[in-house]
């Protein structure tokens, strides 16, 4: 076999260099070489791979590489969030004051019913209308509610109810019962209450009912007969007061007799005797 010249040189320097306690680096060993070498190569991407060769009798060399980094930047596509809204049935519901309709992907609201009055309950002074899109309260006087009493008047004023007493003398509902600063009463007087025939009872008025009193002692009353002076009340009742026999009666013509009216205008019998017309008395006092 050929030996080439050159290996001995290499055998010969290694052998110096390990006397002198030095490493010799083996470059540009042939591949094929006798023993044993080692070679360092920087990679490319900047890192160290350590390679290791060896021969035997000039076969062939396995090479076993060290790790290698390398840096890579992953590349990512930004789509945003997913659309709200694709079409109209997608977005809220239409509300009173309020429409909605899918606009780009999005949910666009729009006002609708703008000042228009929705339902709210009647008569609580105040109103709900549609305002920008959204449900407003406001004061409304002209929705007045009543409170149910006929004795008062029912208002509003600035969003809140009033019922001042009113109605004075309107009947309220019950047989001859009437308002009276704000209540529902037969009477705020006893003029207000129906009179008895009985002249000496009189009408009443008792906690806005109707009642009846007797008349003060003494009270005059009429009873109707010609021969009677004024008749006045005593505990209620009327109590004549007869005139004089002989007295004249309430008409002027004739004369009273025991209560009666004697219309002949004679009277005999010391006053006690009426005469018919025509009759004279008699020196007895009698009729004839």
């Amino acid at each position: 076999m050929r030996t080439s010249p050159v290996l001995p040189a290499i055998v010969a320097a290694a052998t110096i260099a390990l006397v002198h306690g030095c490493t010799l680096p083996l470059t540009g060993l042939p591949v094929g070489a006798g023993g044993d070498a080692a070679a360092s190569a920087t990679s490319a991407g900047g890192g160290t791979s350590t390679a290791a060769a060896t021969t035997s009798g000039g076969g062939s060399m396995t090479t076993t590489s060290g790790p290698t980094t390398a840096s890579a930047t992953a590349s990512s596509s930004s789509t945003g969030a997913p659309p709200e809204c694709s079409t109209k049935p997608d977005c809220p519901a239409d509300g009173s004051c309020s429409t909605y309709d899918c606009v780009g992907g999005t949910c666009m609201q729009s006002p609708a019913n703008e000042g228009v009055k929705i339902s709210d309950p009647d008569g609580n002074c105040l109103k709900t209308v549609c305002v920008g899109g959204e449900l407003k309260i406001q004061t409304d006087d002209m929705d007045v509610g009543s409170d149910g009493d006929p004795c008062t008047v029912d208002g509003c004023s600035n969003g809140a109810a009033t019922h001042p007493p009113g109605n004075d003398g309107d009947s309220c509902g019950a047989p001859g019962k009437h308002c009276f600063s704000g209540q529902c009463l037969e009477c705020a007087d006893p003029t207000q209450c129906p009179q008895a025939a009985n002249a000496c009872t009189v009408a009443t008025c008792d906690s806005g009912l109707c009642g009846f009193g007797l008349a003060p002692d003494g009270t005059s009353c009429a009873n109707g007969n010609a021969c009677n002076d004024p008749s006045t009340c005593a505990a209620g009742a009327c109590v004549p007061h007869p005139k004089s026999n002989g007295g004249s009666c309430a008409s002027g013509f004739g004369k009273c007799v025991d209560g009666g009216c004697c219309a002949s205008l004679l009277v005999c019998g010391n006053g006690n005797t009426c005469c018919n017309f025509g009759q004279t008395c008699n020196p007895g006092q009698q009729c004839k």
